[in-house]
């Protein structure tokens, strides 16, 4: 199967229309922006199966796995720094931890510093190795798309992602079930500084 086969056109997810403009090349991929919405996006896409089928590659796993472990002291400054807006600017007055979700939340590290820091944390990341470092670190992990957990509404006072969305085949679904999975009442206003 050649590359073109593993990869398909996409209309712009936000606002489904098919008009485009080439943006830029990022590593390999090519980035278009929507003519009607400005939504930024991956067009040719993987197809979503190669995406799923990338995330069970065993020599990929060993890989990432190497490369995570030697960005974590690369990434601790950056993740105590989000950690400490939402300490800041998310808490509730009437809560001792904030409850906290990661979408994709590859080797946990950001959940480990947050735990560290009182959050209840939970992770979501659809690679298999992940739950052997949840288990170690005590964290609860979802391994499914977030569409398929079935999490009760009102469920987190946080949702965090980092590197995720342009992974996604369905970003706007993604972003209606993290709505729906918000707690009602919190500020997010300042949520642009993380």
């Amino acid at each position: 199967m050649t590359v073109k086969q593993n990869l398909e056109f996409i209309k712009c997810n936000l606002c489904n229309s098919n008009s485009y403009k080439f943006e830029r090349k990022l590593n390999g991929f090519t980035l278009v922006k929507c003519k009607n919405c400005g939504l930024v996006y991956v067009n040719p896409r993987p197809k979503p199966t190669n995406i799923v089928e990338s995330y069970k590659n065993e020599k990929e796993t060993e890989k990432i796995m190497k490369w995570y472990k030697n960005q974590e002291a690369n990434k601790k400054p950056d993740n105590l720094r989000r950690i400490n807006i939402i300490k800041e600017e998310i808490s509730f007055k009437c809560k001792k931890s904030l409850k906290l979700l990661d979408l994709g939340c590859g080797d946990l590290f950001f959940l480990r510093l947050a735990k560290k820091e009182n959050f209840d944390v939970f992770g979501l990341e659809i690679r298999k190795w992940a739950k052997h470092i949840a288990r170690r670190y005590n964290i609860s992990l979802y391994t499914k798309p977030l569409e398929e957990c079935n999490i009760k509404e009102n469920s987190f006072d946080v949702i965090h992602s980092d590197s995720v969305f342009e992974h996604l085949t369905n970003p706007k679904g993604v972003l209606k079930e993290c709505y729906k999975i918000l707690r009602r009442g919190a500020n997010y206003d300042k949520c642009s500084k993380l």
